[in-house]
């Protein structure tokens, strides 16, 4: 088989012929460059480090993925995030007018018809009781004369 080693690993086969096999090198690993991480650059102390929760929906599901809690980062991405669509916009908007437009100004001509018929009957009880107090009182004596403009 082409590509093979002898037992000696010294001797390759190229198909044809027993070539001395190419010397590998053990892979070296590349110097540990230093990044600018200010978590790494500090002591490590007893004390928890907590994240900020970000406003953002995406950022805030991935800072959960990254804190281990994998079921609620998945939960979190299957809901969808909801678009505004101009349509539904338009008729709420159109439907919160024609409410304030028509709705409050009829809500408030039946609070007024209601205490108008309210007044109406009270206007009533004020007037029988009134006609009750005319019809038995006696005019006095000294009011006499005056009487002739109340006829």
């Amino acid at each position: 088989m082409v590509g093979e080693l002898s037992e000696d690993g010294e001797w390759m086969w190229d198909g044809e012929k027993w070539i001395p096999a190419p010397r590998t090198r053990p892979p070296t690993t590349p110097p540990m460059v230093q990044q600018a991480n200010p978590l790494m650059n500090q002591p490590q102390s007893q004390e928890p480090v907590f994240l900020t929760p970000s406003m953002d929906y995406n950022r805030l599901t991935a800072q959960v993925e990254f804190l281990g809690n994998h079921q609620l980062a998945s939960d979190m991405r299957s809901i969808p995030l909801s678009s505004t669509n101009p349509i539904v916009l338009g008729v709420a908007f159109f439907v919160s007018f024609m409410l304030i437009l028509l709705v409050i100004p009829m809500v408030l001509c039946v609070i007024w018809a209601l205490r108008e018929g309210r007044n109406k009957q009270r206007r009533t009880q004020m007037m029988n009781s009134a006609f009750s107090i005319v019809q038995t009182t006696p005019v006095p004596a000294e009011k006499i004369h005056m009487a002739s403009q109340f006829m």
